[in-house]
């Protein structure tokens, strides 16, 4: 329906014209087309230069609604895009009167588009219209329905940008923080997919009753979801309200846990946000047992000391990884110590040394290797090449140690293993490092 006068509107109503004749869309549809809304403005200026709202323009649309209505329209018929006039509508800035003359008609407030995805109330929540969230939970919409990929209203609202007005307008008409979608993920965990992510959002969920320790279908929580948001603050609100700092999730690779997630995907040169994040966890009690040891290499390379330490204090043991060429450094099996070596980090290197934290590899490496000892004098490592100097010859005591540590071997559970051996606790808290 093209024309834009009311009164030939109700004129060719009255003449018998098919009000539920259809293309691609419906007449009662196309009222609330932009270009529909955009050429009734041009026509007859309803908006004046003054004002900041189309609510003379909606006025006249419920008129012409309302007659379209009086004469038999399909207030339920779609258009071509599967949806109705009440999701069309949903979407629109100040159609809250529309929306509630079409409620008032029979339209099914609950229904899905023609494809089984959006309802209207999911449709005004993720268009971010929250006057129109309201006037549709007001008028019956049920706040807790899914969407095809099992999300509810709540769901889509966490992902929008100030989504804070519209989710306590959810929560005040009973939306359950709690709901899953398909894969298992409640809105409390789908947050952390926006690079928005806020505090205040998180604290009015779990405030609401979200919990911060559910697992969705892959065994994920919430903190191994944030941890690759590398937000300290946003970590420290979790913690508060008591989200486990050190659960486990398996995978084919192993078990893992929001330190060693965030590590293994987003420590990286230049992202002390990362760093800091690590370092928080570490400091908050959260176990280095499931971190790749690799880590250590690259945190002694990136001159990164202080949370070297913390890692061996979290549980990371010494391995031997396999380096490739890279034109600066020797192709070849390194340890921490070789790293800190090659890289003339002295005191590291003396501190490895001094604790034992060696691996089998560093027999051969304090006994004067000539790779690392011609690599030392190439770049001018004078501290270090003192240091090695210094220790040579090795102790039985330390062989030994070293011998005994890599039998115990690495992993996880290095600790336990530890425990279960007859050996002296001198020697078993030698070997945690």
């Amino acid at each position: 329906m093209e024309a834009y006068h009311h009164e030939i509107i109700n004129m060719l109503l009255k003449k018998g014209c098919g009000v539920n004749l259809k293309t691609d869309t419906t007449a009662l549809i196309n009222l609330l087309s932009n270009e529909y809304i955009r050429n009734l403005k041009e026509k007859f200026h309803l908006v004046s230069p003054h004002e900041t709202s189309d609510v003379r323009v909606f006025l006249y649309l419920e008129e012409i609604m309302s007659s379209l209505l009086k004469y038999g329209a399909n207030v339920n018929a779609s258009n071509d895009d599967g949806n109705t006039a009440l999701m069309v509508g949903s979407v629109l800035e100040g159609a809250q009167g529309i929306l509630k003359l079409l409620v008032d008609n029979g339209a099914d407030i609950n229904s899905r588009d023609a494809f089984g995805r959006y309802a209207a109330l999911h449709q005004a929540v993720y268009s971010g219209r929250k006057e129109n969230v309201k006037i549709l939970l007001e008028s019956g919409a049920d706040v807790n329905l899914r969407d095809g990929d099992d999300s509810t209203a709540i769901h889509l609202a966490v992902k929008l940008y100030g989504a804070s007005e519209s989710l306590n307008i959810l929560l005040e008409h009973g939306a359950d923080v709690n709901d899953e979608d398909n894969e298992g993920n409640t809105p409390l965990m789908v947050h952390p997919a926006v690079y928005y992510s806020t505090e205040n959002v998180i604290r009015t969920l779990v405030q609401a009753g979200s919990s911060v320790n559910h697992r969705n279908k892959s065994g994920m929580t919430v903190l191994m979801m944030f941890a690759n948001e590398c937000d300290k603050d946003i970590l420290k609100v979790l913690l508060d309200f008591g989200a486990d700092i050190n659960a486990e999730v398996s995978d084919s690779v192993g078990k893992k846990t929001a330190l060693s997630i965030l590590l293994a995907e987003k420590y990286l040169p230049g992202r002390d946000d990362c760093l800091e994040a690590a370092e928080f966890m570490l400091d908050h009690g959260a176990t280095a047992r499931h971190v790749n040891p690799s880590i250590i290499h690259r945190a002694i390379a990136n001159s990164h000391e202080k949370f070297v330490q913390k890692l061996i204090q979290g549980g990371v043991a010494p391995q031997d990884i396999y380096l490739e060429s890279d034109h600066i450094w020797p192709t070849g099996v390194v340890s921490p110590l070789s790293i800190a070596l090659y890289t003339n980090k002295v005191r590291l290197a003396r501190h490895f040394i001094d604790n034992w934290y060696l691996t089998k590899s560093d027999i051969c490496n304090l006994s004067r290797n000539e790779s690392i000892i011609f690599f030392m004098d190439l770049n001018r490592n004078t501290e270090c090449s003192t240091l090695l100097n210094e220790i040579h010859p090795l102790s039985l005591t330390l062989l030994s140690f070293i011998t005994v540590s890599t039998f115990i071997g690495l992993g996880p559970d290095r600790a336990e293993r530890i425990e279960e051996t007859q050996l002296p606790w001198v020697f078993k808290d030698r070997l945690l490092f």
